[in-house]
């Protein structure tokens, strides 16, 4: 009697041994140049801090963020190194070859098979000086401010009250934004409270004596690593799990003060 099955074995075997050579093949092109590239595409603290260049004038990066995916990698004895890329988050930069990974995106930006589990939660606030703002409908009665692209994750109903606002500008510097909002170019600011929190603690005594509203009209924003490889997805989201349990994880969010992780 004939055996079906040996012609679905071969083939599966086929296929695993192929992606077992694109495994090797990519790790040790990683391990040629000795890091594990990850792209960040914007300095925004307390997540992402950049620090003055070292001697060798070579960017530093720390931060809630930074420090938590290099407690994650620390989990699978690979070595990251953050590297700044003016819109680092398009999907084209994975492809280019000295990138292995991208930080801070969702499915609005890339295709779900490269992506990770969601390892952070952003959680975007409205700032107003009056509690006049208590849905996201409500916004199209002020002069809004708010981070770079954020009509392209806040989702549709974002999108449309902004369009009708009184006034809506993007800031790609945050800190800007902060300032603008306290002198009075804007009366409401959509920023994540983390955000919010560590450039108001780090403003002048005269902000920090202004009293301001924050009504969190928007639901946590998750956010993912996009790997190049995905086949490392998995080693990935079980080392996330281990280092959510850990000391070392608790240590982290009281260090830089953060809420909603």
């Amino acid at each position: 009697m004939m055996n079906l099955a040996m012609p679905f074995v071969r083939k599966t075997s086929y296929f695993y041994f192929i992606a077992l050579l694109y495994l090797s093949a990519y790790s040790a092109q990683v391990s040629a140049r000795s890091a594990f590239n990850i792209v960040i595409g914007l300095n925004k603290p307390p997540y992402v801090l950049a620090e003055t260049p070292n001697a060798t004038n070579e960017q530093r990066w720390t931060g809630f963020e930074v420090e938590l995916l290099e407690l994650v990698f620390k989990q699978l004895k690979v070595q990251p190194r953050f590297i700044f890329m003016a819109d680092g988050r398009l999907p084209s930069v994975l492809s280019l070859p000295h990138v292995d990974a991208i930080m801070t995106v969702n499915e609005q930006l890339f295709d779900r098979q490269y992506l990770t589990a969601p390892y952070i939660n952003y959680q975007n606030v409205a700032v107003s000086f009056k509690p006049s703002v208590e849905r996201i409908a409500d916004l199209n009665h002020h002069k809004v401010a708010s981070f770079y692209r954020a009509d392209q994750v806040l989702g549709n109903r974002y999108a449309e009250a902004v369009k009708s606002s009184l006034a809506y500008k993007e800031y790609l510097d945050q800190q800007e934004q902060v300032n603008g909002f306290y002198a009075g170019l804007h009366d409401v600011l959509i920023i994540d409270i983390n955000i919010f929190n560590y450039y108001q603690q780090t403003a002048s005594a005269s902000f920090n004596a202004i009293n301001v509203h924050t009504q969190p009209i928007f639901p946590l924003s998750e956010y993912r690593l996009a790997l190049k490889n995905p086949a490392l997805i998995s080693d990935f989201n079980r080392a996330l799990r281990q280092v959510k349990y850990s000391d070392a994880y608790q240590a982290l969010k009281i260090k830089y003060a953060i809420q909603a992780n």
